[in-house]
């Protein structure tokens, strides 16, 4: 019988191939295990061999450090990963803006958690005639 962890990373391995087909994926988890300095783990993954379920189904997702089962945080198409990272990116980019725009580094959540893209002054992609 399949531990519940096992059963997890199967279930959002399979979630995320109906969301994005057999493009690669990024698994993510996290160690509970006693006395690992483990906490955050990522796995990319390609899966062209269709094997990653009978790995996961042997082994079961598990640290790489402790061998710990890890708890199922995601699993991302590679598009998907493109999207977060991206959004993650533009909100970087607006806390700099405030700190620099304040001269503090007491951001608002607001702030913090925005992924709009600032406006552009006219004149940013002009070419300079010289």
């Amino acid at each position: 019988m399949q531990s519940q962890r096992t059963l997890d990373i199967l279930w959002a391995v399979a979630e995320a191939r109906d969301r994005g087909g057999h493009q690669p994926l990024t698994l993510t988890g996290y160690c509970e295990g006693r006395g690992c300095p483990a906490r955050e783990v990522e796995v990319f993954v390609k899966d062209h061999d269709d094997e990653l379920d009978g790995l996961l189904e042997k082994n079961g997702f598990r640290c790489p450090l402790c061998g710990h089962p890890l708890k199922t945080h995601y699993v991302r198409t590679r598009e998907e990963v493109h999207r977060e990272e991206d959004r993650l990116a533009r909100m970087s980019v607006n806390t700099q803006l405030y700190e620099q725009a304040t001269g503090s580094s007491l951001v608002p959540m607001a702030v913090i958690g925005d992924d709009r893209l600032p406006p552009i002054p006219d004149d940013w992609f002009k070419r300079k005639e010289g």
